[in-house]
């Protein structure tokens, strides 16, 4: 189980930092925050409670303001913080961003050759007899 875990880390990680890496050099800071801010006013089951039920919003209004003008000024580099300062509104731990640095051509090397020794083996797992059921070792 752990080896198809690391296996699968190996294998979907690097596509997902590459594609976080091309996105994030292809838009400014301000795109990245109009996207972030649209995922969470769409996807967010919180934005509800957090936002819209309150009788007054504008501080999230003025939040979105402020910060859309920051961004304006700042760099791709330096974004990270301003979409911090977003999510931080929403006081959500479920909420949050990561900033992965790019990898070196090093790296890349020896995680190709990671993947390259890596070999996948089948391990069965043994049921119970009278209900079909995995067995669970439980330390007493």
């Amino acid at each position: 189980m752990n080896k198809v875990f690391v296996l699968f880390f190996i294998l979907v990680a690097p596509h997902l930092l590459l594609a976080q890496s091309a996105s994030s050099n292809s838009c400014s800071c301000t795109d990245l925050l109009n996207q972030l801010i649209s995922k969470v006013e769409s996807n967010y089951a919180g934005y509800v409670h957090k936002v819209l039920d309150k009788k007054d919003n504008s501080s999230y209004i003025q939040l979105k303001n402020n910060l859309i003008a920051e961004a304006i000024l700042t760099s791709n580099k330096d974004c990270y913080d301003v979409l911090s300062k977003f999510l931080k509104y929403f006081n959500d731990g479920h909420l949050f961003i990561i900033e992965f640095p790019e990898n070196t051509p090093q790296q890349s090397d020896s995680l190709q050759k990671l993947i390259n020794s890596v070999t996948l083996t089948e391990t069965k797992i043994k049921g119970s007899k009278k209900s079909g059921t995995p067995r669970r070792n439980m330390a007493r």
